[in-house]
């Protein structure tokens, strides 16, 4: 190992034995420190040293100064963003707005900034073999393509396979709280997609309050027709059905369209091959000629009454 003087002194470049003290000549003008004549390792050795101690120096003022107050840069900035959105609320609160407002676009794909809110998977995450991918098409447009494949890992714990899904990410506020999705003033889901004739499944996460809850979906299926022309469909709010963990519920319930944390693509209909999927836009309308609030049997799911009473058991009133 070479040391900075060493490549300052040709002498010691060359070979050539120079004192350990003034590194200047190659005689013992000085009293050596150690008499084994190690002096060049001692000086590397404190060099050494005096990096190490370098490293551990306290910080300067400067930096101790930039580092406190790096916290408050940041909450200040946390603050500026509330404000602004604060003050996009209030503009979309505006009553002239709300009455003329009768559409909204969620998500336009026209960039890969647009791609970099979604995310991709599959049923490759947990041993299957499908491949799920997310780019820009030529035209400009989110092009959700890849390739499923049914066969069930042999890991004895999974038991279906071959599914392909994309999901938008959570919405992030400010001071990282999480920000939901008001749909409240429209009925209806608009996609205009072009596929290659597979049914696919638009899934609504809305924001849970219990963990029993987390893994609710409302969902409801669309179908490609394939070819080369582009399909505008549309899904009324009240035709999504409640699932939890892939499973219909019996206890059904509309969508609470004022807390939507992401909606997402999932491909699952048990088919191998390669599958295509376009996007153009995502939005949502009001039609007021729309007038099903929704569309399946709802059941009862308050408190349960006590079976049996005080009364006598010939009243089946309270049975």
């Amino acid at each position: 190992m070479m040391t900075i003087r060493a490549l300052r002194s040709p002498q010691l470049a060359l070979g050539v034995r120079v004192c350990g003290r003034c590194w200047r000549h190659d005689g013992p003008r000085h009293q050596r420190a150690d008499p084994l004549g190690t002096d060049g390792a001692r000086t590397e050795a404190k060099q050494e040293v005096d990096g190490a101690e370098t490293a551990a120096r306290p910080k300067g003022f400067r930096t101790k100064v930039v580092e406190f107050f790096r916290p408050a840069g940041n909450a200040l900035n946390e603050v500026r963003k509330l404000a602004n959105e604060t003050f996009t609320q209030m503009k979309r609160d505006d009553l002239e707005q709300l009455m003329f407002e009768d559409s909204r676009i969620l998500w336009k794909f026209r960039g890969p900034e647009d791609l970099d809110q979604w995310l991709v998977t599959s049923d490759k995450e947990m041993g299957g073999k499908s491949e799920a991918y997310l780019t820009l098409s030529e035209n400009n447009t989110a092009f959700f393509h890849g390739v499923t494949n049914i066969e069930v890992p042999k890991d004895g714990v999974t038991r279906y396979s071959g599914y392909a899904a994309m999901r938008s990410k959570q919405r992030k506020a400010a001071f990282n709280r999480r920000s939901q999705m008001d749909l409240t003033p429209f009925n209806i889901l608009n996609l205009r997609v072009r596929g290659d004739g597979r049914s696919y499944m638009i899934t609504l996460a809305p924001e849970s309050y219990f963990s029993s809850q987390w893994d609710d979906l409302w969902c409801y299926f669309f179908f490609t027709r394939g070819g080369p022309h582009w399909q505008d469909i549309q899904i009324p709010f009240s035709k999504f059905f409640l699932t939890s963990k892939g499973r219909v519920q019996d206890a059904q319930s509309a969508v609470p369209k004022d807390r939507i944390n992401t909606i997402g693509i999932t491909l699952g209909d048990k088919i191998n091959g390669p599958f295509e999927l376009e996007i153009d836009f995502m939005g949502v309308t009001m039609d007021l000629t729309h007038k099903e609030e929704f569309a399946y049997e709802q059941y009862y799911q308050g408190p349960r009454r006590k079976r049996f009473t005080k009364k006598p058991l010939l009243s089946t009133k309270d049975w």
